[in-house]
């Protein structure tokens, strides 16, 4: 049992002296070879944080895809302009560079390629920096702020003019009554002024403009400056020998309570459907006027300056522009509206038809031709088959706000059928789709209603005054959010 219990230490003794002489630093492999010595690994060579810095000093976070070496930075629309002009902040991996420098001003709306060396410039990676728009969806809110009576307004249709200046014709058809604004305040064909609130504020001047002038039309720019066309059988400022009826447009440059200026007088029938848009004051700026007729023309001022179609140095053209389409109705024919005073802009167009009253855009107007009707035209019926009432007096007043930095071409309809008048507001960019506002108000269509808006910046938008003449006005505050 010696001899066993010695062998078998001897035994054990070996094959631990085995195990031990096969370990080594380095592991084995399958085939009982070694692993050769690995080189040391590069330095790390990227871009491992970006950030765009805007001229404001807002700073946009970039998403880096490292893979595809690819950087993503996400703007929104207001923004768009900084991105021409903005620069980088770019951490890279250590002891590398980066080309071109960051820190210098890039238009970042294209593709911007940076690339990243190590210190001998053995290794390079090429970076591409690409930009996406953010859309940010803006709901429009209109809230309806007060509404006034005629009593409380104090106002009746005796106060007003007949449209074509004759007593004699029956008020039922002639009576036109409209309203616009001068910088803060609300006014009435009739000469009476009134604050936001709807409360009395002061009556319109008319200095200068002579006795027994008539205001027939009122209308306001996108600055808030109000014009007015009139119709003045006493006035000097033809030398017709005839002294036929004179009509003549007013501009109340420097506010209601000042004395306007003549901008424009003719012979020529321009009493209603006047319209202005754009910047009247700086330019660009058009006047758009309904010459009576029963095929609807209408004649256009326009200047791409300060408006001023006395002067005929200042650049201002005139357009005769016709919609192309068929009126039913002489005498309340079609109104045309710009939506920011540009030849290229949108058109809005007040059209009667055979029982129903229908409004139309046209995109522009950008030359004195008719704009034919067809199936696919360069204009759409807006308010559905059967439009916005069965009867012909309305008008339209075109105006553009600005939505996440981009222009939003919008119009206010005024319409009237039995036994209600309607307020509708549109977009050109979908006219297919439901009005953005829509208001009935009970009431006999003996009056033509009007309407009118008021830009308000400071609230993102403005207000809509609606007005029937043997009911009420009711003031709607429009806000983007």
């Amino acid at each position: 049992m010696k001899n066993l219990r010695t062998f078998a230490w001897a035994f054990l003794s070996m094959a631990a002296l085995s195990v031990a002489s096969c370990t080594d630093d380095d592991p084995a492999l399958p085939d009982g070879g070694n692993v050769p010595p690995q080189p040391p690994k590069p330095a790390k060579c990227a871009i491992e944080s970006f950030k765009l810095i805007l001229p404001d000093k807002t700073e946009l976070q970039g998403e880096i895809f490292d893979y595809e070496k690819i950087i993503t930075v996400t703007y929104e629309t207001p923004q768009k302009d900084m991105m021409k002009t903005a620069t980088a902040a770019i951490v890279s991996s250590e002891n590398t560079t980066v080309s071109p420098d960051p820190a210098t001003a890039a238009n970042y709306l294209e593709p911007v390629k940076f690339t990243v060396s190590n210190a001998d410039g053995s290794v390079k990676k090429e970076y591409t920096v690409k930009s996406e728009e953010k859309v940010v969806l803006t709901e429009m809110k209109f809230t309806e702020v007060w509404t006034k009576t005629k009593d409380q307004m104090k106002i009746k249709a005796a106060d007003f003019a007949k449209a074509d200046g004759n007593d004699n014709n029956n008020k039922n058809q002639t009576d036109f009554v409209t309203i616009a604004v001068s910088g803060d305040k609300i006014v009435l064909s009739n000469g009476n002024v009134y604050d936001l609130n709807g409360n009395p504020a002061g009556t319109l001047s008319k200095e200068g403009m002579g006795d027994g002038n008539n205001i027939l039309s009122l209308s306001n720019d996108a600055k808030n400056v109000l014009v007015a066309s009139s119709y003045n059988p006493n006035t000097t400022n033809t030398t017709d020998t005839q002294k036929k009826k004179v009509f003549e447009i007013w501009g109340w440059l420097n506010g209601y309570d000042k004395a306007p200026t003549l901008l424009l007088c003719s012979t020529t029938d321009i009493r209603r459907y006047l319209n202005a848009s754009g910047d009247l004051k700086q330019g660009p700026a058009s006047l758009n006027i309904q010459q009576s007729s029963a095929t609807g023309a209408h004649m256009c001022w326009y200047s791409a300056g300060a408006f001023d179609p006395l002067n005929s140095n200042k650049g201002n053209q005139f357009k005769s522009i016709v919609s192309g389409l068929s009126s039913q109705d002489g005498t309340w024919s079609q109104m045309l509206s710009l939506c920011d005073g540009t030849l290229e802009s949108p058109m809005f167009v007040y059209d009667n038809e055979t029982g129903m009253s229908k409004g139309y855009l046209m995109p522009n107007a950008t030359s004195a031709v008719n704009v034919i009707a067809g199936p696919g035209s360069t204009y759409q019926g807006i308010g559905g088959d059967k439009g916005w009432g069965n009867y012909t007096k309305g008008m339209v007043r075109a105006f553009t706000l600005q939505s996440n930095g981009k222009p939003n071409h919008l119009a206010l309809f005024a319409t009237c059928g039995w036994p209600a008048h309607y307020f509708t507001v549109v977009a050109a960019n979908d006219i297919t789709a439901a009005p953005l506002f829509f208001k009935e108000v009970k009431q006999p269509a003996t009056h033509c209603p009007a309407a009118a808006f008021m830009s308000d910046e400071s609230i993102n938008g403005g207000y809509l005054f609606l007005l029937t003449i043997d009911n009420s006005l009711t003031c709607v505050k429009l806000t983007q959010e």
